[in-house]
């Protein structure tokens, strides 16, 4: 017998929920046309509850119906960007939803709304951008590239204020997408002079900038075919997977990119870099040969190549490439430096190996062979650090050494002028 009551009982129960759900449907579209902000966001709130379970007529409903409070909410100033960004995704979650139930109750009113909220997204990200509020205006301009995902420029102006704000790991998938969706940015900028401010105003196209001209508002009409941006995209793409540590993932993106464009010297350099990184020394210096074919006017690769024979403990090789630096272009202060710092390191080795030797007759000549040796090497380096002394008068670095090596070989007289010239650049600080 209880049997019977079950059937009834839960219809009871699902009519109630029905009803309140209406109701606090009903209060919500109540609060927007009847505007109070504390009003509508306390109703938004508790429609959002009462929906959390509902059938989907009436999710598609609230969706509708909180997309119009937060854009009403945004008209009046109540946090303007947030419920900006918010009524465009409550629109969207509407359109995903009805395409779903196979359903168009209200589409085309939020397809309607979603073209104006695209428009103050992005004249908000502008000023976001104006006044350095990156990550804002970098949230709006994707919301803007989701509403038509057609505007593609708009997630490459994301990436960069992606980027600008420091939020990376956004940065790397909004510049992932772009290059996955082989965007360019090639395009056509159309300009005209407002002749009431006498600033340059950007248009959308070419008519509409011609019928402001034709108006007479504006003049001086000019057009600007923009290069592409697909180079940038994948610099700065593998250049934060790097920073993020994913090498091997930054390894490919520069190869690949190495390979559609492979005129490009910094994608050879990149890639160098990223060899570096992971140690694989002999990859490096390969990279760096093959840069330095590509521009062999860039002393920066050929110190760079001194610098990584250096670390391969292959001195010689080293030597070369600092000397070839050098010759290329003679005021390369950082050759000189490395070429002194090499002398001087090897001093170095052979005082501690003078440290260890006894008090024998074939320990003292040897002890004395070898300072002689030391003092040959500290004698070697002084005209390297002299001559970038002249380059960079005020290296505190250089100075230092000096300070170094001049006493060990009694020339106090340049001692105490490297120590004055110290202390005169630490007093004028």
């Amino acid at each position: 017998m209880k049997s019977k009551y079950v059937i009834p009982a839960l219809a009871l129960l699902f009519c109630m929920g029905a009803s309140a759900q209406k109701d606090q449907l009903k209060a919500l579209e109540k609060a927007t046309k009847n505007f109070d902000a504390a009003n509508v966001k306390n109703t938004l709130l508790a429609a959002e509850a009462a929906v959390a379970n509902a059938e989907d007529s009436y999710k598609a409903q609230f969706y509708y119906l909180k997309g119009n409070a937060l854009f009403e909410l945004s008209k009046k100033n109540v946090e303007t960007g947030t419920n900006l960004v918010g009524a465009a995704k409550a629109y969207q979650e509407l359109l995903a939803l009805e395409k779903i139930m196979g359903k168009s109750k209200y589409s085309s009113q939020a397809e309607e709304a979603l073209k104006f909220i695209k428009d103050q997204l992005v004249n908000s990200a502008i000023e976001d951008n104006k006044a350095d509020r990156h990550k804002a205006g970098s949230i709006k301009l994707y919301e803007a590239y989701k509403i038509n995902p057609k505007d593609t420029i708009y997630l490459y102006y994301a990436a960069n204020g992606a980027i600008q704000s420091k939020e990376y790991d956004k940065a790397i998938d909004y510049l992932g997408q772009l290059k996955n969706l082989n965007f360019t940015g090639i395009r056509t900028e159309y300009y005209a002079f407002d002749k009431e401010t006498l600033k340059e105003t950007t248009f959308n196209n070419k008519d509409e900038r011609d019928l402001f001209v034709k108006a007479g508002t504006h003049q001086k009409p000019r057009s600007e075919k923009l290069p592409s941006m697909r180079i940038e995209i994948y610099r700065n793409y593998s250049l934060l997977l790097a920073d993020k540590g994913q090498l091997d993932k930054a390894l490919q993106e520069i190869q690949e990119a190495r390979r559609l464009y492979p005129n490009d010297a910094d994608f050879v350099i990149i890639e160098a870099d990223f060899y570096n990184k992971k140690g694989d020394k002999e990859n490096y210096v390969r990279i760096l040969k093959e840069a330095s074919e590509k521009a062999p006017g860039n002393t920066d690769l050929i110190y760079n190549l001194g610098v990584a024979h250096v670390e391969m403990n292959k001195k010689d090789e080293a030597i070369k490439y600092f000397n070839r630096a050098i010759e290329a272009k003679p005021d390369y202060v950082n050759a000189y430096i490395y070429l002194a710092n090499m002398k001087v390191e090897e001093q170095t080795k052979i005082f501690e190996e003078m440290n260890n030797l006894g008090n024998s007759p074939a320990d003292n000549k040897k002890y004395n062979e070898l300072m002689e040796k030391k003092n040959k090497l500290l004698q070697e380096a002084i005209p390297y650090l002299e001559t970038a002394l002249k380059i960079k008068p005020n290296n505190l670095d250089i100075l230092n050494m000096m300070t170094q090596i001049y006493p060990t070989l009694g020339l106090d007289a340049k001692y105490k002028e490297a120590k004055a010239k110290i202390d005169q650049i630490n007093d004028n600080k």
